[in-house]
């Protein structure tokens, strides 16, 4: 926790920009992610707002007709591309691969050696095998080294003293060879050094009985020690590559480079490039404006999303999307741009990139992207046509507001395809009138072309936001809608099987969003994630007391410690659940944020009781999971453990519920468990005085009528009965 004095991102922060920074953004601490996400957005920009930059004229391409007829200006030595990669190639094919040394090859093969020998040494001396047939299948089951039966009879029946010198050998003979010589894996090395084990243990003074046995032993305990560096390999073949001289060409002046109509080679087209034939000029000077512009336009949006959006701004795949929103909408207008329907289909991309911006992030990302989507996509047209600017910005963010209500994914088509089509068609219409453009004769064109646009952007957002989500492992509200609806299977399933804890969700699921919207946190996901946040207890739903309905509770029969670990049990099992399932992240970090690692203190006191003098490990009691990192996790934790002591109370009065929200929440954080939320000291403030009136709203008095006396009654022996409901988790 935090106070708000010392909140890290207080406005005084955000007012004053580091030093060496552009547009508010400090250049020696951008990381390499959003680096790339920068570099790579501006460059992919830059290509599609060539077309403004190009002038026009047909290029030359190798394999088609040449457009016209090129003599040279002048003699030009030029490099054959076509030539030099394929002596580089050759050059990288004839170079040898590198190896390495295998560290661990060496003490691999001795120990085999001596697996073998201490594998019939142990069953030789075992007194319950007295035949050679069962210390030979003893010896095989054991032996990681397949040996024949042979080798292992030698072995078993050979003198004891013997077996010593014999593992000796061996191993001197493999050690050598692994020392000594270079064995490459996947080549023939090894094949070809078996031979001459045989061979050296041949001319050895080692007793012809015994041979067989060591030459079979070395050789099956021989590997390679030597594996293929692929790094180095590489390395090795590109230097060699880039050792190989470009192959040169010379053509004098007034040679005629390529004739008209006839088709271009790689050697032709390599002339044409170094004599700057291959396009047309190009207007170095436009082309550097356009980049300034283009660098401006990023920069800006980057400064904008620094200030106003951090949590956008830090992740290097959520700048990507807003990046690549920008790129679909140049691009469409890039693509579209000779046909008709260029200013709808333009609208629709910045219309749809700035819903998937609303939906999966906010309002304020959403509109500064529509902002950049029309100054980018004027820039793709020719003149700069002020039209595109208006239409794209008022439309990216007509769509933005639209996608705020959007309740299911069904609605995101519906409202798209409404919001689009019509809003898009007015707004064409209306930049038309104020620009003086005529489009009476093809209105009908507009007003349909912009409906099935709305309807095409729709389907894609349906598709796209799933995996969306997942991607940037971020909870929509689209997502979080449809898993508040009751009807959801693991809802009904707890409503069945655990009803008590089903009631008890939906109880705190209110107070839970009443908490997160008076502090500006997120209510919904407040509201989902305590619906879900109990799954846990589907496991062993009559272990908590509010599903057991008077029966016998299990828990009276069971040690303390035991008892503790079931009920703690519950998030750990609520975690796995809902991962299972597929809820979103923050909805599964609810399910074992809640409690923290806070104490189960009645099975804890209970202990303590049992224990008398004795010290009780406080670690046995205490709640598995982890403590609260988000503001809506927090709020749970302290929602559930106050509408668990509040079933408790006898004495309902206002003071004595401000006494019990007050008492539970500074236990909360005298235990430390809110050291990782980022919830300031006056929101939790701010989240008692909302819980407190929400109990003082349950816990009113009524006028009691004479009949209700015997309910009255009942109701004390409940609060009496419910002495133990933070046994429930």
């Amino acid at each position: 926790m935090r106070s708000p004095a010392n909140n890290r991102h207080t406005h005084s922060d955000w007012a004053k920009p580091p030093k060496h920074a552009i547009f508010g953004i400090p250049v020696h601490s951008v990381p390499l992610g959003k680096a790339l996400v920068f570099v790579g957005t501006t460059v992919i920009l830059y290509v599609l707002l060539s077309t403004r930059i190009l002038p026009q004229g047909p290029p030359f391409e190798v394999g088609k007709p040449a457009p016209r007829i090129v003599t040279a200006p002048r003699e030009v030595t030029y490099e054959d591309t076509q030539a030099t990669a394929l002596a580089r190639e050759n050059a990288r094919d004839n170079t040898p691969p590198r190896y390495e040394v295998i560290p661990a090859a060496r003490d691999t093969a001795l120990r085999l050696v001596a697996d073998v020998f201490d594998a019939i040494q142990k069953v030789r001396l075992d007194p319950e095998m007295t035949t050679v047939q069962e210390r030979l299948r003893a010896v095989r089951g054991t032996l990681i080294v397949a040996a024949s039966d042979d080798t292992l009879r030698i072995l078993l029946t050979a003198d004891p003293s013997a077996l010593p010198r014999l593992r000796d050998r061996t191993q001197a003979i493999v050690d050598r060879r692994m020392t000594n010589e270079s064995i490459r894996e996947n080549t023939e090395d090894l094949s070809q050094r078996r031979p001459a084990i045989a061979e050296e243990v041949q001319q050895s003074s080692l007793a012809a009985t015994f041979r067989p046995a060591v030459v079979e032993i070395a050789q099956r305990a021989l590997r390679p020690n030597r594996k293929l560096d692929e790094a180095a390999t590489q390395a090795a073949r590109e230097a060699a590559a880039q050792a190989v001289p470009p192959i040169e060409r010379t053509m004098g002046k007034g040679k005629v480079v390529v004739q008209k109509g006839e088709m271009v080679t790689a050697q032709q087209f390599d002339a044409l490039r170094e004599l700057r034939m291959v396009t047309p000029r190009l207007d170095l000077l436009q082309a550097f404006a356009t980049f300034l512009a283009l660098l401006a336009v990023l920069l800006l949006t980057g400064g904008y999303l620094r200030l106003c959006s951090r949590e956008v701004y830090a992740r290097a795949r959520r700048l990507g999307l807003v990046g690549g929103t920008l790129i679909v909408t140049v691009a469409a207008a890039r693509l579209s741009l000779p046909y008709n329907f260029f200013e709808p289909t333009t609208a629709a991309a910045a219309a749809f990139g700035a819903t998937l911006l609303a939906i999966l992030f906010d309002l304020n990302v959403a509109v500064v992207a529509s902002l950049a989507m029309g100054l980018l996509a004027g820039m793709v047209v020719p003149g700069n046509d002020p039209r595109i600017i208006l239409v794209l910005a008022l439309a990216g963010m007509a769509a933005s507001f639209s996608a705020l209500y959007i309740a299911g994914r069904a609605q995101v088509a519906v409202r798209l395809a409404l919001s689009i089509g019509l809003a898009n068609c007015a707004l064409l219409l209306m930049a038309n009138e104020v620009f003086g453009v005529e489009t009476a004769a093809r209105l009908l064109a507009y007003l349909a072309y912009t409906l099935i646009a709305g309807i095409v952007a729709g389907v894609l957002a349906i598709l796209v936001i799933s995996p969306l989500e997942r991607w940037l492992r971020v909870t929509t509200d689209i997502r979080l809608r449809e898993l508040s609806s009751p009807n959801t299977p693991i809802l009904r399933q707890m409503m069945n099987d655990a009803p008590g804890t089903y009631h008890g969700s939906i109880l705190l699921a209110n107070w839970c969003e009443a908490a997160a919207e008076a502090i500006g946190a997120n209510p919904l996901l407040a509201r989902v994630g305590a619906y879900y946040h109990d799954i846990g207890k589907l496991r062993q739903p009559f272990y908590f007391i509010e599903n057991q309905f008077g029966a016998a509770n299990p828990h009276d029969k069971l040690e303390p410690a035991l008892s503790a670990r079931i009920i703690a049990r519950h998030t750990k099992d609520g975690y796995k659940m809902a991962k299972e399932l597929g809820l979103p992240d923050r909805v599964c970090e609810m399910t074992r944020q809640h409690h923290g690692t806070s104490l189960i203190t009645f099975f804890y006191h209970k202990a303590r009781e049992q224990a008398g003098n004795e010290q009780v490990d406080q670690s046995v009691f205490r709640h598995v999971g982890i403590k609260p990192r988000f503001k809506e996790a927090a709020i749970l934790m302290i929602a559930d453990a106050v509408e668990a002591a509040a079933r408790t109370m006898s004495d309902t009065s206002p003071a004595q519920v401000e006494a019990l929200v007050d008492r539970i929440t500074q236990s909360r954080i005298d235990d430390g468990q809110f050291d990782e939320s980022p919830l300031t000291f006056d929101e939790v403030r701010i989240v008692k005085a909302t819980l407190v009136r929400i109990l003082n709203g349950m816990f009113h008095k009524r006028v009691p009528y004479p009949e209700e006396e015997h309910e009255k009654k009942a109701g004390e022996y409940a609060n009496r009965g419910a002495e133990r409901t933070e046994a429930a988790g």
